[in-house]
């Protein structure tokens, strides 16, 4: 069960301004945490969900190889290529299909030091 009333309007806020180490969180508190490292030859973001004020579990893994291959991704217990996830999109960018079926783009901000999520509209997520 989530931990605020699912009929309500959800407004969810980042932490921080870099999404790769930030914490996703609602008035009713941090819902996801995301946190990125590098680990050999490649980054690992993990993905934590928050069960209670103390306790997270964690939901996915996904391996962003130095070389520019997109790596794997472990969702649950499923391992799957990070191909089948997302696609670059220029030499910086990855693209994704949201649940929604719209096209979303992480791509490098041009004025900060951070990523930006670029929606259909082209307006910053």
């Amino acid at each position: 069960m989530p931990p605020f009333p699912v009929s309500e309007l959800l407004v969810m806020s980042w932490s921080a301004g870099n999404p790769r180490d930030s914490s996703l969180f609602t008035s009713w508190g941090v819902l996801y945490r995301f946190e990125t490292a590098p680990e050999r030859r490649k980054t690992v973001t993990t993905i934590w969900r928050a069960i209670s004020e103390t306790k997270q579990e964690r939901v996915a893994r996904f391996e962003w190889n130095s070389d520019g291959d997109l790596g794997r991704a472990l969702i649950g217990r499923s391992s799957i290529p990070m191909a089948d996830l997302v696609r670059r999109f220029g030499p910086a960018s990855t693209m994704w299909t949201g649940p929604d079926g719209y096209e979303y783009t992480w791509t490098p901000s041009t004025t900060t030091p951070t990523e930006i999520l670029v929606s259909p509209s082209h307006s910053h997520v």
